[in-house]
């Protein structure tokens, strides 16, 4: 794994920070912001793997290993923002669904060999990075931030 043959010699592949972590997309609660970051690392994960043309069956694992970290999180963010009675709660909760099923779509799609580069690209970049963590998990930190 990780790791290319060219006429017979073995040379490791690095992996390369699709997006990186910018300490300003921190909620002020830390273990959300943890799994904040493991979430981008696992979505770089996935990213270096299409990019070494890795988007078969055998691309299954890591797609899983994204839905089952994503609903992880989802549960223990719900229930942190349901303690701080967060008034937005609802909506919140329908977008972690709409992601989830997003997901689930994507497993279709590769189990049946029909899963383009561009579906798990546009979900990873568009749906969970930028419309998800950078847009409507901000709507939140104030819960946070101000009592830090």
């Amino acid at each position: 794994r990780n790791r290319v043959c060219v006429s017979g010699a073995v040379s490791e592949v690095s992996l390369i920070d699709i997006v990186k972590w910018d300490p300003d997309w921190n909620s002020g609660y830390t273990s959300i912001d943890y799994q904040h970051v493991q979430l981008l690392t696992i979505c770089n994960e996935l990213m270096n793997n299409l990019l070494q043309g890795d988007y078969s069956y055998s691309f299954l694992p890591e797609l899983e290993k994204l839905i089952l970290h994503v609903k992880e999180h989802f549960k223990f963010e719900e229930e942190i923002l349901c303690q701080h009675a967060y008034s937005d709660i609802e909506s919140h909760k329908k977008h972690h669904d709409d992601l989830i099923t997003k997901a689930q779509n994507l497993v279709k799609k590769t189990e049946e060999g029909n899963m383009l580069p561009i579906d798990v690209t546009h979900f990873v970049l568009n749906d969970v990075i930028i419309k998800h963590l950078l847009k409507e998990d901000t709507k939140f930190f104030g819960l946070f931030k101000s009592n830090s």
